[in-house]
C-alpha cells in the first residue's frame, strides 16, 4: 500500500470514528425510548362494607419514561357471581402533555392535556410538616416465581384526634412490599411512576395498580413521592391494611397485590395514541364515562 493510499485509508477511518462517536448518543437516546416494559398485576380488596371483594387487574405499559398505557379491569364479585364489571383505558404522554381516556365497551375515548399546577391538590412543602410515612427494608429476602425480591415496610397514620376527651379519627395503613430487580427494563417502573409524581395524584394517577390505590386513599404528594423513590425495581407482591377515616373502627380493609405477567417486547404501532377505527366515537372529555 502506498503512501497515499494509506493517507485516504486513515482519513476515511478517521471520519468513520468522528461520526460514530458523535452519533452514539443518539443511538444510545433512541435506545433508551425504545425500551419497553409490560406488567400486569392483580389486586383483590376484601372489607370495607362489601359483601364480596373487588378485583383489579391492572396492565400497565411504558414505553420510555414517559410514555404509558395503563389497562384497568375491575370486578366486583358476590357469591361467586360478577356483580360490576368496568374496564377503562388511560394513555398518558408526559412529553406532550396529554392523557387519553378509552372505555373499550362503549367505543368511546377522550383526550385531555394538562399541566402540573392542574394537579397539585396539596402542598408538599405543609405535608413535610405532617405525619410522616415509615419507610424501611427489612434485610429479608425471598424468591416468588423465580424472581429474587427483597422487603420493604411502610405505615403512615393519619390518624386526628375528634375534640372528645382522647378519642381520635383513625385513618391509617401499614404494610409490605416485595420488589425485584430481576424483570428486564424494570428501571422504568421506577422511573416513570418517579416522574408521574410531578403531574398526578388522586384519581388522576392512573398510571400503576400500587401507587394508584395509595394516591385514591389521599396518601399526600409528599409521603407517596418517598415511597416511589425508595422504591427500587418492580412490586412482585404487596399486602396492607388501611382504616379510611373513622371513629368507630370501622371501615377496615385488606388489599393483596401480586405480579401476574411480565414483559419486554415491543408494543404494536398506534398502542399509544387514540383509536383510529370508525367504531370509536370521540367524546368531550366532561360527557366521557369509564362505566
Amino acid at each position: 500500500m502506498n503512501f497515499v493510499k494509506a493517507k485516504k485509508l486513515a482519513a476515511v477511518l478517521l471520519a468513520l470514528s468522528i461520526f460514530l462517536v458523535a452519533a452514539s448518543p443518539i443511538i444510545a437516546q433512541d435506545q433508551g425510548k425504545s425500551k419497553s416494559l409490560h406488567v400486569k398485576h392483580e389486586i383483590t380488596t376484601t372489607g370495607l362494607p362489601l359483601f364480596g371483594a373487588i378485583v383489579v387487574y391492572n396492565a400497565q405499559d411504558i414505553q420510555g419514561e414517559s410514555l404509558s398505557r395503563s389497562t384497568r379491569s375491575s370486578k366486583i364479585t358476590m357469591n361467586d357471581s360478577v356483580v360490576s364489571d368496568v374496564v377503562v383505558i388511560t394513555i398518558t404522554n408526559m412529553d406532550e402533555k396529554k392523557q387519553i381516556y378509552i372505555n373499550p365497551k362503549t367505543n368511546t375515548y377522550a383526550e385531555k392535556g394538562f399541566q402540573p399546577s392542574d394537579f397539585e391538590v396539596i402542598d408538599t412543602v405543609a405535608d413535610a410538616k405532617g405525619p410522616q410515612m415509615e419507610i424501611k427494608l427489612t434485610g429479608k429476602t425471598k424468591e416468588i416465581d423465580g424472581l429474587k425480591c427483597e422487603e420493604i415496610y411502610f405505615k403512615l397514620d393519619m390518624s386526628s384526634s375528634t375534640g372528645v376527651g382522647e378519642a381520635k379519627v383513625k385513618h391509617y395503613f401499614e404494610g409490605t412490599m416485595w420488589v425485584t430487580n430481576d424483570i428486564p427494563n424494570g428501571e422504568l417502573y421506577h422511573n416513570y411512576n418517579s416522574y408521574a409524581q410531578k403531574y398526578f395524584r388522586g384519581s388522576n394517577y392512573s398510571s400503576g395498580g400500587f401507587f394508584d390505590i395509595l394516591a385514591r386513599l389521599d396518601v399526600d404528594k409528599y409521603n407517596l413521592t418517598r415511597l416511589v423513590d425508595a422504591l427500587n425495581g418492580v412490586p412482585v407482591e404487596a399486602a396492607f391494611v388501611a382504616q379510611l377515616p373513622s371513629a368507630t373502627g370501622g371501615n377496615v380493609f385488606e388489599t393483596k397485590i401480586k405480579l401476574i405477567e411480565h414483559s419486554t417486547g415491543q408494543f404494536e404501532k398506534g398502542h399509544f395514541t387514540a383509536p383510529e377505527s370508525e367504531e370509536y366515537k370521540q367524546v368531550p372529555v366532561t360527557e366521557f364515562r369509564s362505566f
